[in-house]
């Protein structure tokens, strides 16, 4: 998890300003403090199916994230069968889009390579 707090928007939160909503940086002791609130071990938890694995992802698509904390949860179950853990990241689309998230789940999971990623055109500010 410590690579993946490398991107920045994974240490922000929602904030509304003048009408809009933000982001706005969390400082770092405070992010601290809350992280541990952000991933959610399950190990008391009963889902040792697919099925109560979808009633459990079905009910916490329906939970918003409040907006004082950043707009990702991870859950980890490692017993979720015998020979199978579970590793649920929950992360509103706000957050990253398509390829930001491509771009995340492979620095994750040790096959990050930029040569091998295309190369997107720099996009003008307003």
């Amino acid at each position: 998890m410590e690579r993946a707090l490398r991107f920045p928007r994974l240490k922000q939160r929602l904030v509304r300003k003048f009408g809009s909503y933000c982001w706005q940086r969390i400082p770092e002791a405070e992010f601290e403090r809350m992280v541990d609130g952000l991933i959610v071990n399950m190990k008391d938890r009963k889902i040792n199916d697919e099925r109560e694995l979808a009633e459990f992802v079905s009910h916490e698509s329906q939970v918003k994230g409040p907006l004082g904390l950043p707009q990702w949860r991870l859950f980890i179950k490692e017993d979720y069968q015998p020979d199978k853990s579970l590793f649920i990241l929950k992360m509103h689309h706000v957050v990253t889009d398509g390829y930001g998230m491509s771009v995340f789940l492979a620095n994750v999971m040790d096959t990050f390579d930029e040569q091998v990623l295309p190369h997107l055109p720099v996009l003008t500010t307003f």
